[in-house]
């Protein structure tokens, strides 16, 4: 595979959502650099629990390949994502 297939997507947008939710996530999965599915979940906003479990989930994720979209009226650095510089 080339360099370019194995680049994976990260996108972030911060907007207001309803007030139980902590955020709505998009993942594309991708099979031998070919589009597999996608799956696209609200999480529902419970504290610290929410955070923790949607931080596991989005190192997994990334881990495994995947393309991640997420949507959240927390900023990023909240909920502990970090700009990297190109």
């Amino acid at each position: 595979m080339s360099s370019n297939t194995d680049r994976r997507l990260l996108q972030y947008t911060q907007r207001k959502l309803l007030d139980n939710v902590f955020a709505i996530v998009r993942m594309t999965w991708f099979y031998d650099g070919v589009l597999e599915s996608v799956e696209e979940v609200r999480l529902i906003d419970e504290g610290l629990e929410t955070l923790n479990g949607f931080i596991d989930c989005m190192k997994s994720a990334i881990e495994a390949g995947a393309d991640i979209c997420i949507i959240s009226s927390y900023s990023a650095a909240e909920i502990g994502l970090e700009e990297e510089d190109q």
